[in-house]
């Protein structure tokens, strides 16, 4: 039997999983996991077979039973598996999203703190922008649009040194045009806007060591918003950043 049909077999059975965690607990008698289960000792005993037959389980010299190696390593990869179908289901709407441009695994967003819009909080993807722009000292970003909600939200002062915004031609002119207000509002130190003929349409920034990512509607306004810190994910962004970088040109620096 193969290691998948080994695997396929183990995940479709609950009480064979149930009877490998509890003999990889600690070694058990029969009785033990037949106690620990309150389950038939027919039923223990076949699933204990069928996992020794599997090598996951072995019966020592004291006739108890023991996950071996390969059953430990089973039981770790059907936790990883679960940690990471979970984290799809989470973050499941920014996902389908951003399906196109996003090729980093899910296992790299285990982490991944999402911000969606809400009855009682509609401009939390937004509002968190803005949080963590004021809390940032450094900021590379890739914006398909500047929502101007933004500017609705915005009433402190930053505490950036250094920003470089690379946008679209025609939504760079108009952030440009409105330099006074990014200037007053915005930043504190030097701001660099480029204009990029690269077509995207997820937002990522690199705001320090945290990854943002954002997603927007038809009408341009904000939904997901995602906050990662991975090593992955910021090896990533920042290489999408550059790429877009270097299919663009200044149009304005030292704002």
């Amino acid at each position: 039997m193969s290691k998948t049909e080994r695997l396929h077999r183990l995940l479709n059975s609950e009480i064979r999983m149930r009877v490998l965690e509890t003999v990889h607990e600690s070694p058990k008698s029969l009785r033990d996991v037949h106690d620990d289960l309150n389950a038939p000792k027919t039923t223990v005993r076949d699933n204990l077979q069928t996992l020794t037959e599997f090598g996951f389980v072995k019966e020592r010299r004291d006739r108890r039973y023991a996950a071996t190696p390969s059953g430990a390593a089973a039981l770790q990869g059907v936790a990883e598996l679960e940690k990471r179908v979970e984290t799809a289901d989470r973050l499941r709407q920014f996902l389908q999203t951003a399906d196109d441009e996003f090729v980093l695994e899910v296992k790299h967003l285990e982490d991944a703190i999402i911000r969606e819009p809400t009855r009682s909080e509609p401009n939390i993807p937004i509002t968190s922008f803005i949080n963590l722009y004021r809390e940032s000292s450094t900021v590379q970003a890739r914006w398909p649009v500047v929502p101007p909600v933004l500017w609705e939200h915005w009433h402190d002062e930053s505490t950036v040194d250094e920003a470089t915004f690379v946008l679209p031609e025609p939504v760079a002119e108009c952030v440009v045009d409105d330099s006074t207000e990014i200037a007053e509002r915005v930043i504190n130190g030097p701001i660099e806007v480029v204009a990029t003929t690269s077509s995207f349409e997820l937002g990522i920034g690199l705001f320090d060591d945290t990854v943002l990512l954002q997603t927007f509607d038809q009408n341009c306004q904000p939904q997901a918003l995602v906050e990662i810190g991975s090593d992955p994910c910021q090896a990533w962004a920042h290489n999408q950043f550059e790429t877009a970088l270097q299919n663009g040109r200044a149009i304005e620096e030292s704002i």
